[in-house]
């Protein structure tokens, strides 16, 4: 039988003769120094590359186009369940009309049209003013219509000169905390 010496794991000269009841392939000096090695740092985490770049958002966008002839909405996009994800479109893009933008395409009016007050509603509301001052609220209710046509109709008169507004004062965001509206006294000519 002939003698084992040690595997020499670090490779510096290690001619040590192991024992045959040794069951390891190097001496316990170069297990030791093998062992007080740090383990080399671990490499630093390189997320990979975004798979949806904005080239080619555009392009999954431009295909809908040319696919149905008109500008995808939001909702149609979400609904056809289409690749990327709608959110991250607006991730990468900054928002879903900037994306519409990039891709060459002119974005989608809002779905919510414009109302425009009807007959009568101007009349009404300068009648409830004529009472005392009222809210945005008071008015609304007054003509039976939505809180942005009597804010509108109000917000006009103001323009006109013919109302005035109070409020207590203006919110972190810019707007008005408890506006309350009053008819202007015309002094007599």
């Amino acid at each position: 039988m002939t003698p084992r010496r040690c595997a020499d794991p670090l490779h510096r000269g290690c001619q040590t003769l192991l024992s045959r009841f040794n069951p390891d392939d190097a001496c316990s000096a170069c297990q030791a120094a093998e062992a007080a090695i740090p383990p080399p740092p671990p490499e630093p985490y390189v997320p990979p590359p975004p798979y949806w770049t904005p080239e080619r958002i555009v392009t999954a966008l431009q295909t809908w186009a040319g696919e149905f002839g008109h500008t995808p909405s939001r909702r149609e996009w979400i609904a056809s369940r289409r690749s990327p994800h709608h959110s991250t479109i607006t991730k990468r893009m900054g928002s879903w009309t900037q994306a519409l933008v990039d891709a060459g395409m002119e974005p989608r009016p809002p779905h919510r049209p414009k109302v425009l007050p009807r007959p009568g509603q101007t009349e009404a509301i300068m009648r409830l003013l004529a009472e005392g001052p009222s809210t945005v609220g008071d008015a609304m209710r007054a003509i039976g219509c939505r809180r942005d046509v009597a804010k509108m109709i109000l917000e006009r008169l103001e323009a006109q000169g013919v109302v005035r507004p109070y409020f207590d004062g203006v919110m972190a965001d810019g707007r008005r905390r408890n506006v309350r509206w009053f008819l202007v006294e015309r002094e007599a000519a």
